[in-house]
């Protein structure tokens, strides 16, 4: 679960993220649909390549025409299916391997088996979108270290996204898993900045948001610089009040 109601809260308060539309990878069960739909997020694209837990968020939007499945793992490749591993614990499944010297803290975490699931690029799966006229600007991942290959995979049109909000690994977990420097290297590169880094290092992850500094509100930027520039003057206020107490005493 990448996304919960306090995030989705900070998101909202600080960079106005109302998207139009998102595309949610790698959803497990769709844990933050509750969160999704009280902030008014929609329509809403789950994608998950796991039977058990596609059946269970089928189950779980029932007919809503404001939720849509993909059962499907969405990275780069060019064949229709790609080797999933499959972990003891199902969240953590990854299209990448276990790190062999994976952290101690991780060191319960095991391989159950390997599967083959159908494959489609980001850029597939928006033009499916298209077809139905639905058109995300929100961007989640929670794919477990693989968030660089779903992004390559749609590399052409990232630019249709204002928000990509993902994990990225602070210690190895995964064999060649995004880290938080290498999802900022890749996409400051195509026009995002990162705006908003919440570490979870007991989980050796961060979430991050990046905007689009070529698709998003002027004002929301602006916004944002004026409310840091106030708190830094308010902070440099009460600094100079507290140096100018400490010296009258001394």
């Amino acid at each position: 679960m990448i996304a919960g109601m306090t995030q989705i809260g900070t998101l909202v308060r600080a960079w106005s993220v109302r998207p139009k539309g998102l595309i949610h990878v790698g959803a497990h069960l769709a844990e933050e649909l509750p969160s999704y739909a009280k902030h008014g997020w929609k329509p809403r694209v789950w994608v998950e390549p796991l039977h058990k837990q596609a059946s269970q968020i089928r189950a779980k939007i029932g007919e809503s025409n404001q939720d849509h499945l993909f059962e499907v793992a969405v990275c780069e490749g060019t064949s229709e299916t790609i080797e999933l591993r499959v972990l003891n614990h199902e969240a953590a499944s990854s299209i990448l391997p276990l790190a062999q010297a994976k952290p101690d803290s991780y060191s319960w975490l095991s391989q159950a088996s390997v599967i083959s699931v159908p494959r489609m690029s980001l850029t597939q799966l928006i033009q499916e979108l298209d077809r139905i006229q639905i058109y995300p600007d929100l961007l989640v991942m929670d794919v477990q270290g693989a968030e660089g290959s779903v992004l390559r995979s749609g590399e052409a049109d990232l630019k249709k996204f204002k928000w990509i909000f993902c994990e990225a690994q602070t210690i190895e977990i995964y064999e060649n898993g995004a880290t938080v420097d290498q999802l900022n290297e890749y996409l400051s590169t195509r026009g995002f900045k990162l705006a908003l880094k919440i570490d979870a290092p007991d989980l050796g992850q961060a979430d991050l948001l990046f905007i689009n500094l070529n698709n998003y509100p002027k004002f929301v930027l602006v916004r944002h610089l004026l409310s840091k520039i106030l708190a830094f003057a308010y902070r440099s206020q009460l600094l100079g009040k507290l140096f100018k107490v400490t010296s009258t005493s001394s």
